[in-house]
């Protein structure tokens, strides 16, 4: 073996190229379990994809130096999609030209993850929906649900996550005697209209009356003025906001800016009030905001291990999403396990009938996905910013501090 050939079998290699690709370590004759990654690596998802790609390497990594799945090392390609449709429908037609085992990703557009679904039922590879809770995908043309052989979703969905963004926030506002009655919402259109259209629609249900709704269409530069004045007029007693990093900052920002005093802000989703090391890094900004996600037990050892774990390894807090990632990567070494085989449509059937328990999830019941291939125990809780960090409120199994509310401001 020649000096490039050791250098290319010994270390990992990173390189964007015209498509454009990061590319990993995919030599065919040592890659034996093959992930695609979609997602993306540039702009305002940027930090998404970081946590996507440490989440896969993490689980790699480990599963790797534990002898891999079926005595086969894990490998995996990076492709940034930079939130565009077309292009994920592209990357997603490479990785099946290619001949991954699996696909992971995108996250940041419905109508992305179900292309790339759609590619992954055509050509029968596993893909897991690992970041998304978009409902869109496991639908018809009517809005009716649909069977899906290859697709798989560990979150739940929207209709789920809207329910219960009011149910515990009802909860914990009644157990404080000050229950909310009112509230405003903001989102980024189009990508989270539809879950905006079922808030509302869950909010009749629970009595709570929408007052001011202010959807936007630029996440880099969002116009808050107006939205905030009014909301200083019609004084709904919470906030909600549905997009991104950067647009829900600059939003508790202006919120600080403008005096507007809700008894809760809330995000479902929302990575800006629920990654602990960028809560740490914007240090008191986010205190008291709160978000409904699909998170980590924090009673566990097992949990604590893990975090501990990601410090070490990555100089950093481990997000849900990085560790949505890595589950999903367990999750397949299981299947594959379980049947001795990385076969695509022995695997995918697999994870149809199989169940997949994992104690540091903050989901009771074992992973568990219907003929849709969407996670049927999938399970959101409430969290809030404090100290600063992020610690689960509700509900009570997984609860380890009390809620501070109303806001403190």
């Amino acid at each position: 073996m020649n000096f490039m050939n050791r250098f290319f079998h010994s270390f990992v290699i990173v390189t964007i190229l015209v498509f454009p690709v990061l590319f990993i370590d995919v030599d065919k004759a040592i890659a034996d379990i093959r992930i695609g990654i979609i997602e993306s690596f540039s702009g305002p998802l940027s930090q998404l994809g970081k946590d996507t790609n440490d989440g896969v390497k993490w689980a790699a990594d480990k599963i790797n130096s534990e002898g891999g799945i079926l005595n086969q090392q894990i490998h995996f390609q990076l492709y940034d999609y930079q939130t565009k449709p077309r292009r994920a429908l592209e990357i997603a037609h490479r990785l099946a030209a290619e001949g991954v085992d699996v696909i992971i990703g995108p996250y940041g557009s419905r109508h992305a993850n179900k292309i790339v679904s759609d590619v992954a039922e055509r050509k029968r590879i596993p893909f897991f929906v690992s970041n998304s809770n978009t409902d869109f995908i496991f639908e018809d043309d009517n809005g009716k649900t649909k069977e899906l052989n290859f697709t798989f979703r560990l979150l739940p969905g929207e209709n789920y996550a809207s329910e219960h963004l009011f149910k515990y926030l009802t909860a914990v506002s009644e157990n404080a005697n000050d229950r909310i009655n009112s509230f405003a919402l903001s989102w980024y259109h189009p990508t989270f209209d539809r879950l905006a259209y079922k808030t509302k629609t869950a909010a009749k249900k629970y009595g709570i009356q929408l007052v001011l709704e202010h959807p936007y269409e630029h996440p880099l530069e969002p116009n808050w003025s107006i939205y905030l004045r009014r909301a200083r007029q019609y004084r709904p007693e919470a906030i909600f906001q549905f997009g991104f990093i950067h647009d829900s900052t600059t939003l508790i920002q202006k919120v600080r800016e403008f005096a507007v005093r809700p008894k809760a802000i809330a995000g479902c989703f929302n990575s800006a009030f629920s990654n602990p090391g960028y809560v740490k890094k914007k240090e008191n900004l986010f205190l008291g905001c709160m978000d409904i996600n699909y998170w980590w037990n924090p009673k566990v050892v097992a949990t604590r291990k893990l975090r501990k774990e990601y410090r070490r390894k990555f100089q950093k807090e481990m997000s849900n999403i990085a560790l949505l990632t890595y589950t999903a990567v367990h999750v397949l070494r299981d299947a594959m396990n379980s049947i001795n085989t990385s076969d695509p449509q022995a695997v995918a059937a697999r994870l149809h009938q199989g169940s997949f328990s994992y104690d540091f999830l903050a989901q009771r019941e074992p992973i568990k996905f219907d003929q849709s291939g969407r996670n049927i125990n999938a399970e959101v809780v409430l969290l809030q910013v404090s100290n600063p960090d992020v610690f689960v409120i509700h509900p009570d199994p997984f609860a380890e501090t009390d809620p501070v509310y109303p806001m403190r401001w």
